[in-house]
């Protein structure tokens, strides 16, 4: 994608979401570029902007290889005040956890993929001892 300037933008109303707070709405411009995703609420700024211009106070990037958000949340504030790694919410991060069940003598919660069948029930590796093993 090639940079162009002044980037490719839209512009949209931000609406109050909890329905017992006053109605709020918030003119909000977003900027896409090759480097990034920009989002501007009209007036809000950060510490280097004029107050007459909005500038972009979210800021989504790939940066080393990473994709993260940059966020000003005080415009006294020079650096970002934050910086959130999303590489964490890749699909392909998600891991495949056993559902917990119970452990039959002491109650507590236990992988079910480490569990051993005992009577009625199941035992977790808390409780797995010598003679729960030669029982099996």
């Amino acid at each position: 994608m090639k940079s162009t300037w002044p980037p490719p933008s839209s512009i949209v109303v931000l609406n109050e979401v909890i329905d017992t707070f006053p109605a709020r709405k918030v003119k909000t411009t977003i900027h896409l570029q090759d480097s990034g995703l920009y989002i501007e609420p009209e007036g809000y700024s950060d510490h280097g902007t004029a107050d007459e211009f909005d500038s972009s106070i979210v800021i989504l990037e790939v940066h080393e290889g990473r994709l993260r958000v940059l966020i000003w949340s005080d415009i006294n504030e020079e650096e970002p005040t934050h910086t959130i790694d999303l590489e964490g919410a890749r699909r392909s991060a998600r891991k495949d956890y056993e559902p917990l069940i119970v452990c039959h003598i002491c109650s507590s919660p236990i992988d079910a993929s480490t569990a051993h069948r005992h009577q009625e029930g199941w035992v977790g590796e808390c409780c797995w001892d010598e003679r729960l093993r030669s029982s099996e």
